[in-house]
């Protein structure tokens, strides 16, 4: 069995971090020495901390958007609140926004999952045959 390249390299902390960080995977090659494929190839062997980086990323994303909501929900309380109709429409408008944003965010997050497990079942099944 084959060794992968990227994980005997000598920068490898530093390849990790720029596959972490979404640097494009020729840029990467390019810097470090290696082949695209064999970068693409080692992107499965950090697959857990891509993923731990995706929720966090995402655990994020979903705390502004709660933020969002917060303020939405705000302005449109103060819009009923003065009868401004216009206002308390623009905010209801902002709000649903707001959670259609979150909707999808969650959606992205699941697809992601499955398709990591996916790429996990297929490597497996690879490694079987080989």
């Amino acid at each position: 069995m084959r060794v992968c390249t990227v994980c005997a390299h000598p920068r490898r902390a530093e390849v990790d971090a720029a596959i972490l960080g979404r640097v494009a995977m020729r840029r990467i090659a390019r810097d470090f020495g290696l082949s695209e494929a064999a970068v693409r190839r080692h992107r499965a062997h950090i697959g857990g901390r891509l993923a731990h980086q995706e929720e966090v990323t995402t655990a994020r994303l979903l705390a502004d958007l709660r933020d969002l909501q917060a303020k939405a929900q705000s302005l449109l309380e103060r819009a009923e609140t003065e009868g401004d109709l216009r206002g308390a429409l623009a905010g209801v408008r902002e709000t649903r926004e707001v959670i259609v944003a979150a909707q999808k965010l969650v959606e992205a997050g699941d697809l992601a999952r499955r398709i990591e497990e996916l790429e996990r079942i297929v490597a497996e099944r690879e490694q079987v045959r080989a």
